[in-house]
C-alpha cells in the first residue's frame, strides 16, 4: 500500500495552463486513489455488508399486547366497566431455534469478507489501469523526444550541407533531398506531439482529473528490474477473484444451513396480566407453527442449487485465471527477450549512423546511405521504446494475473 506521505504528495503545478507538472507513477496512483468513484462504490458495498451483518445478529423484539373484551356502554342494568370486562396486558417473545441467528450472522459475515476482497480487487484494477496509461504516456513522450533529437540533428546536417553547397563542394541536390527528409521528420514530430497530448488526456482521465490542459512531465523510461512470478497454483490461490469465488461457496453453504434451520418452527411465548370480572390473574400462552405443508422446501432447494453453481463458478474462474497467468507470463518473457535484442541493435544502429555521417562529411559516402542509416537508427529506437513500454505494461499485467503486490 502507499504511504501517507505519498497520499499527501501535491502536484507542483503552476498558475498557468502551460505550466509543467511533474508527475511520478506513484503520485498518479495516489491522486487517483483519493477520489476514485469505483473504489468509493466498493467501499460503500463493504459498509452496507457490515450493516447487514449487524442486522443479522439482532434478536427478535418482544411484542406488547393490550387487550380489552366485553366492554359495553349500553344495556340495563349497567355493569361497571372494571366488573364486567376482561383486560389483558402481556408480552410476547419469539424464541429462535436451530441456531437461526448464528446462521444469519455466518451468511452476512461471508458477504462482508467478499466485499472486502472486492475492495482489494478494485484497488488492483485501478492501479493497473493507471500504470498502463502512465507508461503509454511516458512512451509517447520518449518518441516525441526521439523525433526532437533527430530534428536537431537534421538541422545541423542541413546547415552543414548548405554551407558546403555555397562553397561549391557539395551538390545542391543533396541539400534539397536533406531538406525534404527534415520536413518529413518535422511532420512526424508534430504527430508525436499530438500522440503525447492524447496519451496525457487518457492518463488524466484514468486518474479522475479534469484539468486536461496540464502539461505533464513524466518519469523517463528505463529498463525495469526482473520480476519473478510465483508458481501457478500459488498465483491463482492469491487472486482476489479466486478468493471471492471460494467465499461465495462458503456463503452458499452457510445459506443452505440457514434455510434448513428456517424449516424449524419458532415458538412464541406470552406472559402477562389478566383481569376478569374484577378478579386479577396471570396469563400465559404458547404459539407454535406446525410445519406440515411449508417446510421451507423451496428455499432449501434454491440454496442447494446456489451451492452447486458457486462450485462450478470457482472451477470456471480458476480456468480463466490460469489462462490469464500463462498469457501474462509469456508476454513478459517475450518482451524481455525482445528488449535485449533491441538493446544490442540500437547500439549498432547508432554506431552505423555515426560512421555514415563521418564518412559523408569526408566525401566517402553519398547522402542516400547516410539517410538510410539515420532511418534505421530511428526505426530501431522507436521499436526499443515501444518494446520498453510493452515490457512495463506486461509487468503490470503479470502482477495483476499472479496476485502479486501492485507496485509502481
Amino acid at each position: 500500500m502507499l504511504s501517507l506521505a505519498t497520499l499527501l504528495l501535491p502536484f507542483c503545478s503552476g498558475g498557468s495552463a502551460s505550466a509543467q507538472t511533474r508527475l511520478t507513477l506513484e503520485g498518479a496512483i495516489s491522486q487517483a486513489l483519493q477520489s476514485n468513484p469505483q473504489l468509493q462504490v466498493a467501499q460503500s458495498r463493504t459498509v452496507a455488508a457490515k450493516g447487514q451483518q449487524t442486522q443479522a445478529g439482532l434478536k427478535p423484539n418482544p411484542r406488547l399486547f393490550l387487550q380489552s373484551e366485553d366492554a359495553r356502554a349500553w344495556g340495563i342494568p349497567a355493569i361497571p366497566y372494571w366488573q364486567g370486562t376482561e383486560e389483558y396486558a402481556y408480552l410476547g417473545q419469539i424464541i429462535e431455534t436451530a441456531g437461526k441467528r448464528q446462521r444469519r450472522i455466518d451468511v452476512a459475515s461471508s458477504d462482508v469478507r467478499s466485499s472486502q476482497v472486492g475492495e482489494n480487487l478494485q484497488y488492483r484494477q485501478v492501479v493497473a489501469h493507471i500504470s498502463g496509461s502512465y507508461w503509454s504516456a511516458a512512451g509517447a513522450a520518449a518518441i516525441r523526444e526521439l523525433y526532437g533529437q533527430t530534428l536537431r540533428t537534421y538541422d545541423e546536417d542541413f546547415t552543414y550541407v548548405q554551407n558546403r553547397t555555397r562553397e561549391g563542394v557539395m551538390a545542391e541536390a543533396d541539400l534539397l533531398r536533406l531538406q525534404l527528409e527534415r520536413d518529413l521528420v518535422r511532420a512526424q514530430a508534430s504527430g508525436a506531439a499530438r500522440d503525447v497530448d492524447l496519451a496525457n488526456v487518457e492518463l488524466l482521465r484514468a486518474m479522475g482529473r479534469s484539468d486536461y490542459a496540464a502539461n505533464l512531465t513524466l518519469e523517463h523510461l528505463e529498463q525495469p528490474a526482473e520480476v519473478n512470478a510465483p508458481p501457478v497454483k500459488e498465483a491463482i490461490a492469491s487472486r482476489p477473484e479466486s478468493r471471492i469465488a471460494r467465499e461465495q461457496i462458503a456463503r452458499a453453504q452457510q445459506n443452505m444451513r440457514l434455510q434448513k434451520a428456517n424449516a424449524k418452527p419458532d415458538p412464541e411465548v406470552y406472559l402477562g396480566y389478566k383481569r376478569n370480572t374484577g378478579q386479577d390473574s396471570l396469563y400465559a400462552a404458547v404459539q407454535l407453527d406446525l410445519p406440515i405443508r411449508n417446510r421451507n422446501q423451496g428455499n432449501i432447494g434454491t440454496a442447494q442449487a446456489d451451492l452447486r453453481a458457486a462450485e462450478a463458478n470457482l472451477k470456471l474462474i480458476e480456468l480463466n485465471l490460469t489462462a490469464d497467468f500463462e498469457a501474462a507470463k509469456r508476454a513478459y518473457e517475450s518482451n524481455k527477450d525482445l528488449l535485449r535484442q533491441y538493446s544490442a541493435s540500437r547500439q549498432q544502429a547508432a554506431e552505423t549512423e555515426t560512421l555514415a555521417r563521418g564518412a559523408y562529411r569526408e566525401g566517402g559516402f553519398d547522402l542516400i546511405r547516410l539517410l538510410d542509416a539515420e532511418r534505421s537508427r530511428i526505426s530501431v529506437e522507436m521499436q526499443y521504446i515501444r518494446t520498453l513500454v510493452e515490457l512495463r505494461q506486461s509487468i503490470v499485467s503479470l502482477q495483476l494475473a499472479s496476485g502479486m503486490e501492485m507496485r509502481p
